[in-house]
């Protein structure tokens, strides 16, 4: 049996002849040796989240570009590449299969690319590569000719040209180029993004290894002349898409993203979607029996939040919290030492100019009213001289506490008249 990647198949109606058909039964018959399986790949993204997530929080050190790449087991034409993910085979199908979904959760670019690495170095004085010389390999018009992967063309007429190795490296290139994204898009467009090799994952990817192309200037008489290689890759490219964004994208890519995001039908909403819909943390906090435990739940999510997005979530509890405050309704008596202590955050102005026009003439507050008056004493202190108001005249802020509190008196001796009658 023999079986063949990158081939179809047909069958055609027979129209004269035979045909011959043959069947297999395919039995394991060694109870020793386990059938060939996929690997279990859990742990693996378990710890390949950790790193993803250390690296989008900028806890490991910086480098420039903030780009990984990983040279992929196969070598794949420009043509291939532009059709993004469908283009992978075998190992590297299975690989990426895996990240996908792992790096979207962790809002990271993955990509597909042509790596070239270059070097120039002096020529080895005894021919290199353990004291023989290489046949020197050509390089087609679009690719690597008769000992590469893809091209259309022949090698060069020198292709019996011995070449020596590379004795001492004088100057290297590493270069990305023909990038597309997972749908066969070009973010970059036709921009090529220089690397250092501490942007490959593979250490040492290029030692011992022989290169797809080279060319040797010949011997120059006092010294033994320049030897350059090329060494051709496909690469898997992955970076945090805060990146992507600075490094790849251009207008034409974003201009195309929107536009097939127009034209494609909004997918099936899933339950977790309908669930915060129909109960989002707004809704929860805004039908709480007390705004007290409505704000006390809304810190205690920050607080136990994760903490790099610990001042986006902060930013939206202040305005959640807000706006409750300021949409008050139905206050109880276990509200008031939390509207205190936003008076004394915000001054006494929350109290006269947005609490007490709010809920004047709302009934069945009697209680809650007697107890701001309550409080209001006790803090009297406080909103009187308060340590911020240096600029302040006493007589100043105790006018302002007396009205306060003299409002909040006319509130609970109208709704006592209420009451009585």
């Amino acid at each position: 049996m023999a079986w063949y990647t990158d081939v179809q198949h047909e069958v055609k109606p027979i129209t004269s002849g035979y045909r011959l058909a043959l069947s297999y039964n395919l039995v394991h018959v060694t109870p020793g040796v386990p059938p060939p399986i996929l690997p279990d790949m859990h742990s693996s993204i378990i710890s390949l989240r950790r790193v993803l997530k250390k690296w989008r929080t900028y806890k490991y050190p910086d480098i420039e570009p903030n780009i990984m790449c990983h040279i992929l087991s196969h070598k794949y034409s420009p043509a291939g590449l532009s059709t993004g993910f469908k283009a992978l085979k075998g190992k590297d199908s299975y690989l990426v299969a895996q990240l996908m979904p792992l790096a979207a959760e962790q809002e990271f670019f993955v990509g597909l690319a042509n790596l070239t690495y270059h070097q120039t170095g002096t020529a080895d004085g005894d021919g290199g590569y353990g004291n023989y010389y290489k046949r020197r390999r050509g390089y087609g018009r679009y690719g690597y000719g008769r000992y590469g992967y893809y091209g259309d063309s022949d090698c060069d007429d020198d292709d019996d040209e011995e070449v020596p190795g590379i004795d001492e490296v004088i100057d290297t290139t590493l270069t990305v180029d023909i990038l597309f994204d997972m749908a066969g898009n070009k973010p970059a467009g036709s921009k090529k993004i220089s690397l250092d090799l501490e942007n490959l994952v593979q250490q040492d990817a290029f030692e011992d290894v022989e290169p797809d192309e080279d060319h040797y200037e010949g011997y120059m008489g006092n010294y033994s002349g320049e030897v350059e290689q090329w060494y051709r890759r496909t690469v898997l490219i992955i970076m945090p898409e805060e990146s992507a964004r600075s490094i790849l994208y251009t207008s034409d890519y974003a201009l195309g993203i929107l536009h097939r995001a127009a034209l494609e039908r909004p997918g099936k909403p899933s339950p977790e979607d309908l669930f915060f819909v129909a109960f989002s943390f707004e809704q929860i906090v805004q039908k709480a029996p007390q705004i007290s435990r409505g704000i006390s739940l809304i810190r205690d999510l920050v607080e136990n939040g994760p903490q790099e997005d610990c001042q986006i979530a902060q930013q939206w509890a202040e305005q959640v919290i807000s706006q409750l405050l300021t949409t008050l309704e139905a206050p109880t008596v276990q509200d008031v030492s939390l509207l205190i202590e936003t008076a004394r955050k915000q001054g006494l102005s929350y109290l006269t100019c947005t609490l007490i026009p709010r809920l004047e003439k709302k009934s069945g507050l009697h209680d809650f009213w007697l107890a701001m008056i309550k409080e209001l004493e006790s803090d009297r202190t406080y909103f009187v001289s308060p340590p911020e108001a240096e600029g302040s005249s006493t007589s100043e802020t105790q006018n302002q506490f007396e009205n306060t509190k003299k409002r909040c008196l006319d509130i609970v001796t109208s709704t006592s008249s209420s009451i009585s009658s």
